[in-house]
């Protein structure tokens, strides 16, 4: 009888060892004996867990533009900028160009001119028109490059100059009345010019933007030009047409 019970356990036994090894070649197509032999034998073929496991981890390399520059476009475009100017709207012309880096990090330059004379003043009894004109370095930053409506601030920094032109009386070859001549009289002066833009992501290749800002301008001598860098200074919006690849 205890014989008999021995041999029952024993078949048992081989039973569920026999099931092991079937699920195991079943899920891994080989048996565990063979994967063990294989692993001890050639490490080079152990599992992918051990590799992993063992494989040191790289450190990672701290940079300015948390990461490296991935990504590169430009633009180039005109705008039109209304402003004032010792109390008087006026209308500046120009435009910005300039490189981007990782859809955000704008730079590049930016320049504008004085396109309608509203401001005239009798300067040693001869009436003057007033020219200016300013640009420099543009460097910004866009908010959500790739939603539809998204923002960027945006800050000029550079020089400019002003003079007056003067109305003479004098027969010419190509005109037969009077006209405008330019004045030696005339100053350069330092600007800063925070813009705050809304922009439209129109096409792939076209935003159209919207922006507001202030022109901050000193160093102007107002014994020269006849006016001083405070009168030159005010607020002013613009629309600028924006080609390129963003």
């Amino acid at each position: 009888m205890i014989k008999k019970i021995l041999i029952l356990a024993a078949c048992i036994s081989l039973v569920n060892v026999g099931l092991v090894w079937a699920e195991e070649i079943a899920a891994t197509g080989t048996t565990p004996t063979a994967v063990a032999a294989m692993e001890k034998s050639t490490p080079a073929l152990a599992t992918p867990r051990s590799v992993l496991q063992a494989a040191p981890q790289a450190e990672k390399i701290e940079t300015l533009l948390d990461g490296n520059v991935y990504a590169h476009g430009g633009y180039a475009g005109p705008g039109v900028k209304v402003t004032t100017i010792d109390g008087k709207t006026e209308c500046m012309v120009g435009g910005r160009f300039g490189c981007i880096m990782n859809h955000n990090i704008n730079i590049g330059f930016a320049g504008y001119g004085l396109a309608t004379d509203q401001f005239k003043r009798e300067i040693n009894g001869t009436e003057r028109r007033l020219g200016m004109g300013y640009g420099g370095l543009d460097v910004g930053y866009t908010f959500a490059p790739n939603s539809l409506v998204h923002v960027t601030f945006q800050t000029l920094i550079g020089a400019g100059g002003i003079g007056y032109a003067f109305r003479t009386d004098r027969w010419s070859t190509d005109h037969d009345q009077g006209h405008w001549e330019s004045d030696i009289e005339g100053d350069a002066f330092f600007v800063v010019e925070p813009m705050l833009w809304v922009e439209l992501n129109v096409t792939k290749w076209f935003r159209l933007c919207l922006g507001g800002g202030y022109r901050y301008i000193d160093g102007v001598d107002e014994n020269i030009v006849g006016i001083n860098a405070g009168a030159l200074r005010g607020a002013n919006g613009e629309i600028l047409f924006k080609y390129g690849f963003f």
